[in-house]
């Protein structure tokens, strides 16, 4: 008699498997929320006024994780301001950045 009544080397191999895809995922589960939100605009290295990144002056990009919450929406606030407007939410996307904060809500500067 062996494990769990696992006789064959392959039903072994397949069980090794299914709990390291399960304690992966877990882990990544785990991992998903434990960012703060960001706007996702960079500054290019070396050039003080060009940027990297999904925000624009006219568009800003908000990585967060789960639904988006008063701090996303300050962020959103406080990167219009930079141009005299507010903003307004168009809606989230899921996935668009790092597994931290994976969801990405834009919003438009009117």
């Amino acid at each position: 008699m062996s494990i769990a009544g696992i006789h064959r080397p392959e039903q072994k191999a397949r069980l090794r498997r299914m709990c390291a895809l399960v304690a992966s995922v877990s882990i990544l589960t785990l991992l998903a929320g434990c960012a703060d939100p960001w706007v996702d605009r960079r500054r290019e290295a070396g050039e003080p006024h060009k940027f990297v990144g999904t925000s624009t002056d006219d568009l800003v990009s908000v990585c967060h994780a789960g639904q988006p919450t008063a701090e996303v929406q300050r962020l959103a606030v406080q990167e219009c301001a930079r141009t005299k407007r507010t903003p307004v939410f168009v809606g989230t996307l899921r996935y668009q950045c790092p597994l931290t904060a994976p969801n990405l809500s834009v919003f438009d500067c009117k």
